[in-house]
């Protein structure tokens, strides 16, 4: 069940071959060079402060506090931004892809561990199915769990390290992850807390 639920298209193989080595390294590329520009044109060379911008605009989260100060900047941003969307939207599209081009393979695999908890187990009833959901649907619901585990993680980082209360904190990592960006970080936050936010 553990090797089922890591053959997803949202989890790269070995493989370098693969396009989402080459995605990957795009992206990398695209997110270095966008806190190398905002670091040095906006900020003074902090590192941690053109990071932290270089998400809020390549993932349109639209967090308030840092700004854009000139046109130069503004222009590079409209252009970080274009590519952003356009590669973002190749990946999800490539993630599509292999969703639909596994899916047969998938609907085979879930039978088969269908039937062969069926055949094993003790439980019947309600529990028997409930048991072959989990089952036959781990690769699914593991994507749901990591989603889960990552808002309580931004949740209690806010709460811990920034102080706010627990509601702010919530409220904080659900629009951040919804890219509403409702709820910056203080302006004055240590550098540190600024690479955290953009990590996160």
């Amino acid at each position: 069940l553990l090797h089922h639920s890591l053959q997803s298209p949202l989890i790269p193989s070995w493989n370098f071959s693969s396009p989402l080595w080459n995605y990957g390294l795009a992206w990398l590329v695209w997110m270095i060079a966008g806190t190398i520009y905002y670091s040095h044109v906006n900020f003074h060379g902090n590192y941690a402060h053109g990071f932290y911008y270089s998400v809020n605009v390549g993932y349109s989260v639209g967090w308030s506090g840092l700004t854009d100060y000139n046109v130069p900047s503004k222009a590079f941003s409209v252009v970080y931004l274009l590519i952003g969307a356009i590669f973002l939207t190749r990946w999800l599209v490539f993630l599509v892809e292999s969703a639909v081009d596994d899916k047969s393979q998938r609907e085979e695999s879930r039978y088969q561990t269908e039937r062969h908890i069926r055949r094993t187990s003790r439980l019947y009833g309600p529990l028997l199915n409930a048991y072959i959901y989990l089952s036959v649907n781990s690769d699914k619901l593991l994507i749901v769990y990591i989603w889960f585990l990552y808002v309580l993680l931004g949740t209690w980082w806010s709460c811990f390290v920034i102080g706010w209360p627990l509601l702010d904190g919530l409220y904080f990592s659900l629009s951040s992850l919804s890219t509403g960006g409702m709820w910056s970080i203080p302006l004055k936050s240590p550098d540190y807390v600024y690479a955290c936010v953009g990590l996160y």
